[in-house]
């Protein structure tokens, strides 16, 4: 048999993880997605500084 040495890094544990998932049924003998996770990521150009970012995000 052989034998499987697990390797933890302690900085992999400090980096945050998005997890997808799907909710799947049968319908006449075929798989539907009933919902899902996913991500999305807005992406706004031509910011001058962080401060008109935070000025952005409290007018929205």
């Amino acid at each position: 048999m052989t034998k499987v040495t697990i390797v933890k890094n302690y900085l992999t544990d400090k980096v945050p993880r998005v997890c997808f998932a799907s909710v799947m049924e049968n319908r006449n003998r075929q798989k539907v997605r009933k919902a899902y996770t996913g991500l999305v990521l807005l992406e706004v150009n031509n910011l001058t500084s962080p401060t008109s970012k935070y000025s952005l995000k409290k007018s929205g």
